[in-house]
């Protein structure tokens, strides 16, 4: 029996994952290897339904692939990918949920504008409304997705207002008064607790000759507090943020590509890393080179099936980009999970990059 190929196991901030653990869906045995030329990449067997998966590789990559169902697990030690030779490439990571924990910031966040409205009005029976509004699930002390979780302040601020109105039958004029005086956009009880070694993970990026972009729909304030903590600003190339002037919000692909555009990398050569099915939406749109959903933020996999590959954190994301992109030396192809339409997309010859070779013109 062949050696079974796990990703090592991490902790996650993730609350809705069902363990600690990432694990993919389809690991067992690697007993019906196919491997030509020097590719490292083997079949799978369901361990539930022994439905096998069959991968043809080349030394320069994923040469076909046959899926009968789900997803495919490829990679791992002693995985060449050949270096690319093209530059620059650029990766785009959204903020909350894949570099900061969403739950430890905005939950708190949550509570204490719902805790505004409640004082402001004196109507505690508001409170499940402002909640509801935000996204925020109180008795599970989680935010769920919608609302915060993938809107510009602007917005969330629009659907609170429409909920009081909605729901409670509030006046024009005191809704306004309300969110005026409850609002706050930073939380004084909030935790920026980073999601792994962020400056090490960008440092080995940027040696690389990576360009690195963060795209967000937090305010500039908060992401620029954030950035400063973390020690990030000097190996950023660009931060985009969600009250920035004259932006189109997530998923538009317009963020994308104006980034793509102002760096001068081609789309083709840039990855999106993100938790939430607007960061892989704006990936799709944009038709960016590499989507990569993280499971370490509020969206479940269920939720980032539109991505090319998902993967437990930002870490590991970054290995898979430095293992496609990489404009020197090469790199190694970690164990991640390609989704149907990641396996779709390689089949169609759109996304040979993923599996080491070049981009598609």
């Amino acid at each position: 029996m062949a050696d079974v190929l796990l990703p090592p196991g991490r902790t996650s901030c993730n609350n809705n994952m069902p363990s600690a653990h990432y694990e993919p869906r389809f690991m067992g045995v690697a007993n019906g290897s196919l491997k030509t030329g020097e590719g490292p990449y083997s079949v799978w067997d369901d361990r539930h339904a022994q439905q096998r998966r069959h991968v043809e590789s080349t030394a320069a990559g994923v040469k076909s692939a046959v899926v009968e169902e789900g997803e495919l697990v490829v990679g791992g030690e002693g995985c060449p990918v050949p270096p690319s030779e093209h530059e620059p490439a650029l990766v785009i990571f959204d903020k909350d949920g894949t570099l900061m924990c969403f739950h430890s910031m905005w939950g708190p966040w949550c509570e204490e504008i719902g805790q505004r409205v409640v004082a402001v009005t004196g109507r505690p029976e508001l409170l499940g409304c402002v909640y509801r509004a935000l996204g925020y699930d109180g008795e599970r002390r989680l935010v769920q997705l919608g609302s915060i979780a993938e809107k510009t302040m602007e917005q969330v601020q629009l659907m609170l207002r429409e909920a009081l109105q909605r729901e409670h039958g509030l006046e024009d004029a005191e809704v306004e008064r309300v969110v005026r005086v409850a609002w706050r956009d930073d939380c004084s009880g909030g935790s920026m607790r980073p999601l792994g070694d962020l400056v090490a993970i960008f440092r080995r990026l940027k040696e690389r000759g990576f360009k690195i972009a963060i795209c967000t729909s937090d305010s500039r304030a908060g992401t620029e507090e954030f950035i400063d903590a973390q020690g990030l600003a000097p190996l950023l190339d660009s931060v985009v943020c969600g009250d920035d002037a004259g932006i189109v919000p997530k998923p538009s692909p317009s963020l994308a590509l104006d980034m793509c555009r102002r760096l001068g990398v081609d789309p083709s050569r840039a990855a999106i890393v993100g938790d939430t099915p607007t960061d892989v939406g704006m990936g799709r749109a944009a038709r960016l080179g590499l989507t990569l959903g993280v499971l370490c933020g509020v969206g479940v996999e269920s939720d980032l099936l539109a991505a090319d590959v998902i993967v437990p954190d930002v870490e590991t994301a970054a290995e898979v980009a430095l293992a496609a992109f990489s404009p020197r030396g090469g790199g190694c192809l970690p164990p991640v999970r390609l989704t149907p339409s990641g396996v779709a997309r390689l089949l169609s010859g759109a996304h040979d990059n993923l599996g080491g070779g070049r981009p598609s013109s």
